[in-house]
């Protein structure tokens, strides 16, 4: 992973351990404390029944709903999305290729902002059908292999 790719996975591990906040009541979580800015929340282990009517009732420019992980749907502000991200963070680079990986709903977005779309073989169908490329499996090693044969071996 590199230097980066170890401090990248240590933000994120001090960002979910830390900053997040895991509560199982979000309307007396919010009641409590209104001055907190909520950016995500997930509904972990819902039913299919239960998404759908949440997705419907959620249906607004305002959030963007999707599924992540098994059985998790995900709400967050459009703005906090991958794309989002991505599409800001290449602001200051423009003269480059950007490439996302991805294998679930979540990921649809970035891929609407990247150069290159790459699903790996265990992502959903929509997400295989929205990719530019596809590789084998996350626990084949796909992104590496990918970014190997692709990218590297392309570059020489």
């Amino acid at each position: 992973m590199g230097e980066q790719g170890i401090s990248l996975m240590d933000y994120k591990t001090n960002y979910f351990e830390e900053t997040c906040y895991h509560v199982t009541d979000i309307v007396a979580f919010l009641t409590k404390h209104p001055d907190r800015a909520i950016l995500k929340v997930e509904l972990m282990e819902a039913s299919d029944i239960r998404h759908q009517m949440l997705r419907e009732k959620l249906k607004s420019p305002l959030v963007t709903v999707f599924t992540s992980f098994v059985k998790t749907l995900e709400i967050v502000h459009p703005l906090s999305s991958k794309g989002s991200a991505i599409q800001n963070y290449l602001k200051d680079y423009t003269n480059v290729t950007s490439f996302g990986f991805g294998d679930g709903e979540n990921d649809l977005p970035m891929f609407e902002v990247v150069d290159v779309a790459v699903a790996v073989e265990n992502a959903t169908e929509h997400i295989k059908q929205s990719s530019h490329h596809q590789t084998v499996s996350c626990q084949e090693g796909g992104v590496g292999k990918f970014i190997f044969e692709y990218i590297l071996l392309h570059e020489q």
